[in-house]
Parts: structure tokens; C-alpha cells; sequence
């Protein structure tokens, strides 16, 4: 929502908004002259010639009903979002489970080196100045592609990059098979002689292709693959793990090969910088621009964001909310262990604490202890699935030492005291359990 918000104040439009609480974004669009208010304020609405609502706010919201009730034009963010892209060339769109904030920002660092007509639209920040929303022009519309509430079958883009397709968000689908429906859908809004890059690792593509192999596609569209096979249109060979976390490797297409250091931690990583070479390519941008772009790309902020140092001990913040964005991540932090890892999660919403508990019970294998925070309710409430303090119980049932706090000033004071040299923390949530951070002392 804010990056759109940056785009209309670019196009000299008048931003107006409103938010639950306060917080360094909202600071961000006050600083480019919107008026964000805290809570309802049908002072803004009365005087907007267009509402744009995010899916995630409830049918009842306060200014929406008021919109509606006096005939204020309202929109929903995904279909906004869409009808931006028609004001480009061509529309980019990366979709998939995991990684679409961290690849799209790779993406748009590559058509930055190569000096690209574009305008990017992002779900985090870049890590530096560059934000969440970069506008360079109109040749390309590049933007991430949310699943939730099916949001992006309203886009008709000219490109996908499929990442990869999981069961994450229960509220909105009853089982990874209306997921993949879904999918299907989106794949088939791609326009005629569009193209598909999709990675032909995931349980989706197998799936797809196990039915009736790849015309199980749309034959209006070109379909490349990209993963670990040489089989595959773009794949990555030789792998090798360096002494930050990071890791170097050769990407390889059928007419080139590039070798590339990343500058981000993860083995996950290495597979986001070869879906990027795979966009990349496909637009004609040569090797060694791709290669530097990847290279320097400075990451996102809070994706195993190293920011600080508390009693000798490392602290890591990080997005991850689903089981497998958990594993990937302590799975990195083991690499860079001296000591011990500790794991602080917070839950994001009770339906995916309810629906995927045994895979996050799972998910905390690598950490040496574990800590639960009370939720992050987001939209839901605890009818909808289970509490934090259920995981918690789950997890400590398995056997893992793990503790559970509900006052965030409490926990700071507990693992202030606890941290000591070599120590590595990782603070896991997608809520606002990246505070804690900000009172480690």
C-alpha cells in the first residue's frame, strides 16, 4: 500500500490514508507529504475522489462502509494495482510462496545497472535508501504478485516468475489444492505470447507436469523452467558455501554461464539470484550487468537483517512466518554459529498457527532455544485458529528447551541477560516482534 501510495505522490496526486497504529512508514509518507491518520477519520474519506482498501481490513471497516454509503468511488488494492500496469509497456509480475520481496528487489537491482526505463513496486525495503519503490520510468511495470485473497488474478501481466506455491494463507484457501487452482488461474491471465518462468523444482510444477506434462500450460504463452538440472532452461551448478553465509555459484543458461558471489546469506538465496538471472535473461540484459547487479545487491531490510551487537552476541531480524521461511533461515544461522542460536518467533494470525502447527513444531530443529511470543493477530481473532501459547505447548512437548512471554519489555529484559559472546539471535515474525531488537540493552 505505501509504495502505491509514493507512486500517486510522484503523479502528482493527493494522498490521504489511515492506519491502526504509528510506525516508521507511516513517518516515511508523512515525510512525502501524505496525511496519515491514526485510526478512522471520515474527514479523509468524505474528501477522496477514490478509496483504494487493502484485502487484509475486515467488509465492515468504518471508512469503507462510509465510502459505500455515499457513493465515494472504492477499489481494492490488488485491482488498483492493476489498472497502474496498464500504464506501462509491459508488466513483470513475481508470484510464489517464498522469496518475491527479496528476487523483485534483485530484479529491479540488475534493471537499475542497466540503466532500464522502469518502475518497481515492492512489499519490503531495500536495504540503503532506496525504499520500496523505485520510479524510473515506464517500460517495465515490475511488482509482486500476492496470492492472499487471490489478489493477483487481476493482474494480466506479459511476464511471471513463478517461485514456488505452498499452503500459507488458510483464511483465505481450504487446502493447497484450490491454491494451485488459483495458480492456474493466474498463469492463465498471462497475455497471449506472454511468457511463464517458473521453477520447475517446486511441488507445483511436478504436479502440474505428473498430470499431462508441460500442455498441461497455456499454449498461448512460452514456458521456461529454471532449478538445479542441467535439463532445465536456466539451472545452478557448483555451489559453494563462503565464511559470511553467502554463497558463489555458476548460473547457467543454454547460451552462457555466469559465475556469481551473492552478497546475501542463504543457500535460498541462490536460488532467488538464479530466478532473477532467468527474468534477467529473458529481457536481454547481458552477463555482466546481470552479474553485477547481483553481486551488489544490498538485500532487504529485515530478511536475516544483521543489525546490531547485544553483550558480544549477533542479532538477526527476519520476516519469516511460515514453516519453511523458518527452517531456511536458522538452517543459515547454523552456518554462522559459535555458540548457540536462539529463535524468538512471533505467530502471524491464528489460522496459520492452527493450520500449519505440526510443520512449525518442526521448523525449529536447528535452534538450541526457542521463543514464543504471544501472536500477532493481524486481521484475525483467536476463534479463527490457535494462540501462540499452543505452539509454545507443541514445541515443548517435542523436547526443544522453549519459553513463552506475552510482555514484550519482559522477554528484552530475560534475553539481555541470557545473550552472551558468540551467541547468534534470530528474531522471526512478520507482526511487530521486530521492536524487540530496538530494547536489547
Amino acid at each position: 500500500m505505501s509504495s502505491l501510495a509514493k507512486l500517486m505522490i510522484l503523479y502528482q496526486k493527493t494522498i490521504t490514508g489511515s492506519d491502526l497504529v504509528y510506525s516508521d512508514e507511516i513517518a516515511i509518507l508523512n515525510q512525502w507529504g501524505a496525511h496519515i491518520s491514526i485510526g478512522y477519520d471520515l474527514e479523509l474519506v468524505r474528501s477522496a475522489d477514490l478509496l483504494v482498501y487493502t484485502q487484509a481490513i475486515k467488509d465492515d471497516n468504518l471508512e469503507l462502509t462510509y465510502a459505500r454509503d455515499h457513493n465515494i468511488p472504492h477499489i481494492t488494492r490488488s485491482k488498483f494495482l492493476a489498472l497502474i500496469s496498464t500504464g506501462f509497456d509491459k508488466t513483470i509480475a513475481v508470484a510464489g510462496t517464498h522469496g518475491k520481496t527479496t528476487v523483485t528487489g534483485m530484479i529491479s537491482h540488475v534493471l537499475l545497472q542497466a540503466n532500464t526505463t522502469f518502475t518497481a513496486h515492492l512489499g519490503g525495503h531495500l536495504k540503503g535508501d532506496l525504499g520500496n519503490l523505485l520510479y524510473k520510468g515506464h517500460s517495465f511495470f515490475l511488482t509482486e504478485a500476492c496470492e492472499y485473497e487471490r489478489a493477483f488474478l487481476d493482474l494480466k501481466p506479459d511476464i511471471v516468475l513463478l517461485l514456488d506455491v505452498e499452503f500459507d494463507h488458510p483464511d483465505s484457501y481450504p487446502d493447497i489444492n484450490s491454491v494451485y487452482q488459483a495458480f492456474d488461474r493466474f498463469i492463465i491471465g498471462i497475455k497471449n505470447g506472454g511468457t511463464l518462468l517458473i521453477n520447475a523444482n517446486s511441488q507445483y510444477f511436478l504436479y502440474k507436469t505428473h498430470l499431462t506434462g508441460i500442455s498441461s500450460f497455456p499454449n498461448s504463452i512460452r514456458i521456461l523452467t529454471y532449478g538445479d538440472s542441467p535439463n532445465m532452461d536456466y539451472s545452478v551448478c557448483n555451489p559453494a558455501l563462503n565464511s559470511d553465509a553467502c554463497y558463489s555459484a555458476r548460473l547457467v543458461s543454454s547460451e552462457s554461464t555466469l559465475f556469481a558471489r551473492l552478497n546475501i546469506p542463504g543457500h535460498y538465496n541462490l536460488y532467488n539470484a538464479l530466478a532473477c538471472f532467468s527474468i534477467c535473461k529473458t529481457l536481454g540484459i547481458p552477463n555482466e550487468i546481470i552479474k553485477a547487479g547481483i553481486e551488489s545487491f544490498p538485500g532487504i531490510k529485515r530478511r536475516f537483517q544483521n543489525i546490531q551487537t547485544t553483550n558480544g552476541a549477533s542479532v538477526f531480524i527476519d520476516y519469516a512466518h511460515h514453516p519453511t521461511e523458518i527452517r531456511a533461515v536458522l538452517e543459515t544461522a547454523v552456518t554462522l554459529r559459535r555458540d548457540r542460536v536462539i529463535c524468538v518467533f512471533q505467530p502471524h494470525t491464528y489460522s496459520r498457527t492452527k493450520s500449519l502447527l505440526l510443520d512449525f513444531v518442526a521448523s525449529f530443529s536447528d535452534a538450541d532455544l526457542v521463543y514464543i511470543f504471544k501472536e500477532f493477530p493481524a486481521r484475525e481473532v483467536e476463534s479463527d485458529g490457535l494462540p501462540a501459547f499452543s505452539l509454545y505447548e507443541h514445541v515443548k512437548e517435542s523436547g526443544k528447551k522453549t519459553f513463552y512471554f506475552a510482555n514484550l519489555l519482559n522477554l528484552a529484559s530475560h534475553i539481555s541477560e541470557l545473550l552472551r559472546p558468540d551467541d547468534l539471535l534470530v528474531i522471526l515474525g512478520a507482526g511487530d516482534i521486530d521492536m524487540l531488537a530496538k530494547l536489547l540493552f
